[in-house]
């Protein structure tokens, strides 16, 4: 007996027949054909209950049964049953309803199947094998494949295969795929891959919990993970906070009442997330030195438009080029992304966290080399559009930022053109900064002290002012204070909104509380700014710096000591030194009084108290 199974027929090709007047065969089908697949526990497959003849007894393992099938010229497997053992795992699964075709003629062999998938594992499967090639030379074959997979639970196909560094434990795939495979190796896939509700866990460590718990961008709701595909249940002894609040809940992992789905042995502290959806169609080729993909109408989880993306790696000798290019991303779901994979160090994350990234990236492309025991180099180009970080360190924040970018390991360049962007100095103005419009360039560049950056002709422009900016900053590696040389054109602005731009953070208390009030409203009109120095010396009455500003001022209101009366329609000339400052008024009134030549001179805002000398000429209304 060499196979058993419940009905067999044996097609006649009549054809053949009339052709060579004799009888001649179609297709052996065998209906109802019972096999038992077994992965011992030393890795090898064997099919059990397929007994070989007498020359392929000698085979221990399971090339006597493929050579067995390979040499069977029409051979149709139809309604059959397969019985899966994993005795690694002690993991069994049984796959009805499988329709297998084999048709071999020398070095052509042709292998087509379809199966229904249990439940726990998907709905079906689709696999079609043209293949070229002597059984006893495999490294000569050449193998044309073609594979579709309906709703496959990833969960199931992935035990004990990390995914971004995690275990998946939910989720459903659908995929098709053309591939080509020659001298051993896989040189070429081509496909379409549709990833819905999957679900990553991994294992918090001790120092982990806490920060994960912080993080309400990662918050994953863990009862819901704990409905896919049977695996994680949420444990009905986790506290109220951990299942509302926190990323981390007692979870336990756990196999199927069949054992295909072992994920972890026993209930483990773990972190589950829920990560985008993905669908796209890519094509792969090349080899283990030698590869690049190429995946279009790419799309990650919900707002990501449809997008092209390039990936591709180079090795000669021991040197390493990695290219990736992207006509878009969200940096957003990126970011989190990276975050909810445990690759990244706790370091890292707990930076993606603080800065909270955010935009769309348009048409990047980034080259790394990496050689061994050298720095690794790299060159990026880029555009951002609506860009955003929170502030972080020393790096100040921003918001609805676009600009081009192309930058390498030793400086760069941005180009603004944005309308509607933020700055958050953390605390140097009373609230975030509207920028407006604001266009220009920004060049940065790596020095032996530290970083040098570079601000060309940087046109701002809101409702409240107009001006432009250039200079330079120097960041000194060793945390010394940073050296500024910035001039400022004003060609307009509103007095009236003061308050919002002085910089309260590294101002005298008593400056800023007379400026609030004095500064009620006036036009400002052809303005000039100066400041040079060590910014942590501001204002600079050591004389280590210089800070100046001058502008002139139309229809302007000072309201210039409690308890006297303000004068308003003021055209003066203002002009800020260090610590001091001086308006002179060349008109104005107080009540219906007309003044002119008034000059209003704090000699130091420091001075304790400050003392307003305030000099000029009055004339009696003749009303």
């Amino acid at each position: 007996e060499l196979l058993g199974f419940d009905n067999a027929y044996i097609d006649i090709s009549m054809p053949d027949t009339l052709y060579r007047r004799q009888i001649e065969f179609g297709d052996l089908t065998l209906v109802g054909v019972v096999m038992n697949v077994v992965h011992r526990a030393d890795g090898r497959y064997e099919l059990e209950g397929v007994k070989m003849p007498e020359q392929q007894q000698q085979h221990s393992d399971s090339s006597g049964a493929l050579k067995w099938l390979l040499r069977q010229p029409r051979l149709v497997l139809r309604d059959s049953l397969v019985h899966w053992r994993d005795e690694r795992k002690g993991a069994h699964l049984d796959i009805s309803q499988v329709n297998l075709r084999i048709y071999n003629s020398g070095d052509s062999h042709r292998l087509g199947g379809d199966v229904v998938l249990p439940e726990t594992m998907g709905q079906s499967l689709a696999l079609r094998i043209d293949a070229q090639g002597s059984l006893d030379q495999p490294e000569a074959w050449r193998v044309n494949f073609y594979f579709k997979g309906a709703q496959l639970r990833l969960a199931q196909w992935l035990v004990d295969r990390p995914v971004l560094g995690s275990y998946m434990v939910g989720g459903a795939a659908d995929i098709e795929l053309w591939g080509l495979w020659r001298h051993k190796q896989l040189r070429q896939v081509r496909g379409v891959v549709g990833l819905h509700e999957f679900y990553l866990a991994h294992e918090l460590e001790a120092n982990e919990e806490s920060a994960t718990e912080a993080n309400a961008n990662a918050d994953t709701n863990a009862n819901a993970a704990a409905s896919v595909d049977g695996q994680v249940s949420a444990n009905a002894e986790a506290s109220e906070s951990a299942t509302t609040e926190n990323t981390a809940t007692e979870v336990s992992v756990n196999p199927v009442a069949d054992g295909s789905t072992v994920v972890a042995s026993a209930a483990e502290r773990v972190s589950v997330k829920k990560l985008p959806s993905l669908q796209g169609r890519f094509v792969w080729e090349g080899d283990s030195d030698e590869w690049q993909l190429d995946m279009d109408d790419l799309q990650l989880g919900s707002g990501w438009r449809p997008s092209r993306i390039h990936v591709a790696q180079q090795k000669h000798d021991d040197e390493h080029v990695f290219e990736v290019a992207s006509s878009f991303a969200r940096i957003q779901t990126v970011a989190q992304l990276a975050f909810d994979s445990s690759l990244l160090p706790a370091a890292v994350q707990q930076q993606l966290t603080d800065l909270q990234p955010r935009g769309d990236i348009h048409d990047a492309y980034v080259k790394l080399k990496v050689i061994p025991d050298q720095p690794p180099q790299y060159f990026a180009r880029l555009r951002l559009e609506n860009f955003g970080i929170n502030h972080w360190r020393k790096v100040p924040g921003v918001d609805g930022v676009d600009l081009q970018l192309n930058l390498d390991q030793s400086g760069g360049i941005a180009d603004l053109n944005t309308l509607n962007a933020h700055i958050d100095t953390d605390g140097l103005f009373r609230e975030p900064l509207s920028l407006g419009s604001a266009k220009g360039r920004i060049v940065w560049q790596k020095q032996p002290s530290g970083w040098a950056l570079d601000l060309r002709q940087v046109n701002i422009s809101n409702s409240d002012l107009e001006a432009q900016l250039q200079g330079g900053v120097d960041l000194p590696r060793d945390g010394s204070s940073p050296q500024v040389d910035l001039e400022a054109q004003i060609s307009r602005a509103n007095g009236a909104v003061t308050s919002r731009y002085l910089p309260v953070k590294i101002m005298h208390e008593k400056s800023v509380e007379w400026l609030d009030r004095g500064i009620v409203a006036g036009n400002v009109s052809d303005g000039h700014m100066v400041l040079q120095g060590p910014i942590r010396h501001f204002p600079f009455t050591d004389g280590s710096g210089r800070f100046e500003i001058n502008f002139k001022v139309a229809n302007g209101t000072l309201d210039y000591s409690p308890g006297w009366p303000r004068i308003e329609q003021i055209g003066a000339d203002v002009t800020f030194v260090g610590n001091s400052m001086k308006i002179h008024g060349h008109s104005g009134k107080i009540f219906d009084t007309d003044i002119k030549d008034v000059v209003a001179e704090i000699a130091d805002f420091h001075g304790k108290p400050a003392r307003l000398t305030l000099t000029g000429e009055v004339a009696a209304s003749s009303s």
